[in-house]
């Protein structure tokens, strides 16, 4: 038997460099698996022909859109964290320097 793809990694990823692509890819995969588990919780295992409507729904432009925006806010955030760390080690850096030339300025 032939199984159901809906090719939303297409949808979702322009190209192997396409990192907000490749997170909005991951946020669709834990999305469906969420679902899954739900179903399985309650005592069902959906089969291929039950996901239809999951997936028809998470491959409409809007929740594209929803899954889109959520990965770049994650991409920013990341970045964010990663400069504000960058800058603190920078400014440690310079304090650090600025005291080596002060000792070597000012002898004791």
């Amino acid at each position: 038997m032939l199984r159901n793809y809906n090719f939303i990694y297409s949808k979702l990823v322009e190209k192997d460099s396409d990192l907000i692509g490749h997170v909005t890819y991951s946020l669709y995969k834990k999305s469906k698996i969420e679902y899954i588990e739900k179903q399985v919780s309650l005592g069902k295992t959906p089969t291929d022909s039950e996901l239809i409507p999951f997936n028809d729904i998470s491959s409409s432009e809007s929740s594209i859109e929803r899954y889109k925006l959520k990965a770049t806010f994650i991409i920013q955030g990341f970045i964010e964290y990663m400069l504000d760390e960058e800058l603190e080690s920078y400014k440690e850096q310079v304090v650090n320097n600025q005291v080596d030339i002060l000792h070597k300025v000012i002898k004791p």
